[in-house]
């Protein structure tokens, strides 16, 4: 279940730690691609500084991704719980978590 871009959710607790969970998975399997990919020894990769700026932006999601992985545990400790992550470009987002009746919970901004 995709919850990215939606402004307003409502999933039970479970249901909101295995979504984050695989949302870093897969920051983190497409990092690894990067990582093993083969480049020359004799000449510059001129094409592997592209691949640089992009690792750095899977970088930034799969931070962010585990950063709201921790936040649900003091939002149902505390009954809502907020996280504001700061990207690499300095804009920062607002992440809410609320925890609702019967084991859900609301997430704004993700």
């Amino acid at each position: 279940m995709s919850t990215k871009n939606t402004p307003y959710i409502i999933l039970p607790a479970e249901a909101v730690w295995e979504d984050l969970r695989r949302r870093a998975i897969s920051q983190a399997e497409k990092l690894s691609r990067s990582v093993v990919r083969l480049t020359s020894c004799d000449a510059p990769c001129i094409e592997y500084a592209n691949e640089i700026l992009l690792e750095r932006a899977v970088i930034d999601d799969l931070f962010n991704y585990q950063h709201c992985r921790a936040t649900p545990e003091r939002c149902l400790a505390n009954e809502s719980a907020t996280l504001r992550y700061r990207w690499q470009d300095g804009t920062v987002q607002t992440v809410s978590f609320q925890r609702l009746p019967l084991g859900r919970v609301s997430i704004q901004g993700l």
